[in-house]
């Protein structure tokens, strides 16, 4: 295993990086309506991040094969300081575009490419699938902290009755996220250490011979992947847009009670998941959890339909299948981070991971182009017919979906 320090700086770039791109979610309309736009423009606000980010990944390939990981952390960290203090002045330039460039900005400084690369080099196979499901609860994490910090600086600001162009509820969010990049910016030279080359030493010691296997790569078991990818971060954005404007639309809540909303629901899917991971990590085989997780989601899409129900019972309903949605598409999310380091050669560690990341800011940039529009009916269908299609792709790939005999 790692040093922790290394592995604790990975772990916070991962969760401070998922905490920034959630925070903006509950304020995100208005935001955009402060400087003159509307909720198609927060929508295309939200997903500029995940797109700037599928832009940066072939880039980031080609810097992780000549780059230490070191310098690309500490460069990123420092992109993203001053991508959220352009966030937060853009009351300032009464610009909406200023909004876009730090979000451009921001999305182009979080990439997660380097934190999949260093578990797969420093983290044997037999712990790399415990070290992927915690890499994937801190994702989550960072999905509940971001609208549970909303919620905070609203209550701050309206507490303290705060209202300037400078700090608001608006733009504190984006001071908070400047100050958390500062502190892990300058605890990073005394945290990190570089893994050694040539992957995982524990891999080497404690994983049992295989025979002989093909040494081409499983072509559709990738592609599997990279679907399940998709699906992954196009559910949980797409969830977190639509969430955010039916509390305050549908449901008549303020912005920080839609991010305590919010949070609440992230943070109980949570506690689920890592229990859940306590339990099957190593005791179930990887595409096994991935089945049954596919078809666990698909089987909650339905509880996202408006059945003319009053008004609780549309929240309970609406909140349960969120819940059981959200928590078995992260766990199948970890299951294909795993996978995706286990189904390639370690010559294609690195470029398996780049496709992984290209696949989920695919997702997370489309489904906020989608959720700003959507009505629920819409909203419970796209979820239903993309978790449909995961459970045949899963099922019709389940022989592939091996560990390859060149991975370590």
């Amino acid at each position: 295993m790692p040093p922790r320090g290394s592995l604790a700086v990975v772990y916070a770039f991962q969760l401070v990086t998922n905490t920034g791109m959630a925070i903006i979610f509950p304020t995100a309309l208005s935001y955009s309506e402060q400087l003159g736009a509307g909720a198609a423009f927060s929508g295309v606000m939200v997903a500029v991040l995940p797109f700037a980010c599928l832009l940066g990944n072939y880039p980031m390939q080609k810097l992780i094969e000549q780059v230490p990981l070191r310098t690309l952390f500490y460069v990123q960290t420092a992109g993203n300081v001053v991508a959220n203090v352009l966030y937060a002045c853009a009351g300032l330039t009464h610009s909406k575009w200023t909004l876009l460039v730090a979000r451009l900005l921001m999305g182009l400084c979080g990439q997660n490419t380097p934190v999949l690369v260093y578990i797969s080099r420093s983290v044997g196979l037999n712990h790399r699938s415990w070290a992927m499901m915690v890499q994937s609860s801190t994702m989550g994490l960072g999905y509940v902290l971001g609208p549970l910090f909303a919620f905070v600086t609203s209550v701050f600001c309206k507490e303290l009755r705060v209202d300037n162009l400078v700090v608001d509820q608006n733009t504190l969010p984006g001071w908070f996220m400047a100050l958390l990049w500062f502190v892990l910016l300058v605890s990073q030279p005394f945290l990190y250490k570089e893994p050694r080359a040539g992957g995982g030493v524990e891999g080497q010691t404690f994983v049992t011979h295989r025979p002989p296997q093909e040494e081409r790569p499983r072509v559709r078991a990738i592609l599997l992947l990279l679907f399940l990818q998709v699906v992954g971060g196009m559910v949980f954005s797409l969830w977190e847009v639509f969430a955010a404007l039916h509390c305050t639309r549908s449901w008549g809540w303020s912005d920080g009670t839609a991010g305590l909303y919010m949070a609440c629901v992230m943070g109980s899917l949570l506690l689920i998941c890592v229990l859940c991971s306590l339990l099957v990590v190593g005791k179930f085989a990887d595409r096994s959890v991935l089945v049954c997780c596919c078809t666990a989601a698909a089987c909650a899409a339905p509880f996202l339909f408006d059945y003319g129900t009053p008004r609780v019972a549309s929240v309970v309903l609406f909140t349960v299948g969120s819940f059981a949605l959200l928590s078995f598409c992260q766990l199948f999310r970890g299951a294909c981070y795993a996978l995706g380091s286990k189904v390639t050669p370690n010559s294609m560690q690195a470029q398996m991971s780049t496709w992984i990341a290209m696949a989920n800011n695919f997702g997370r940039g489309v489904g906020p182009l989608v959720g700003s529009h959507a009505q629920i009916q819409v909203f419970a269908a796209v979820n239903l017919c993309v978790m449909g299609a995961a459970v045949a792709g899963t099922m019709a790939t389940f022989g592939h979906l091996k560990p390859h005999a060149k991975a370590t």
